[in-house]
């Protein structure tokens, strides 16, 4: 935060524990050698997270080694910023 990103680079890194309580706005600024932009883009950071808080999974397919069917989860009442899910399978030690 505060130092220059590269063009190219479009990801900067917040540190973790940083203070809301000084700060209302995220905020980006283009510059260059000729001029530094005077009105940046901002968003206001939200702080908080999501977490799938139980979940469940009807398998309809019987074959032996394979699974088929449907996936249902819930979700806090604090999801209003979640955009999308993503459904992974994952094995043991991956």
């Amino acid at each position: 935060v505060g130092d220059p990103i590269l063009v190219g680079t479009n990801i900067g890194s917040i540190p973790a524990d940083t203070s809301l309580s000084l700060h209302s706005h995220l905020v980006i600024y283009t510059r260059s050698v000729l001029v530094e932009q005077t009105t940046p883009v901002s968003i206001h950071p939200a702080d908080e997270s999501c977490s799938i808080i139980s979940i469940g999974f009807d398998d309809f397919d019987l074959d032996d080694g394979d699974i088929g069917g449907k996936v249902q989860w819930a979700v806090p009442s604090t999801s209003s910023e979640v955009t999308h899910y993503v459904v992974y399978l994952g094995g043991i030690g991956s």
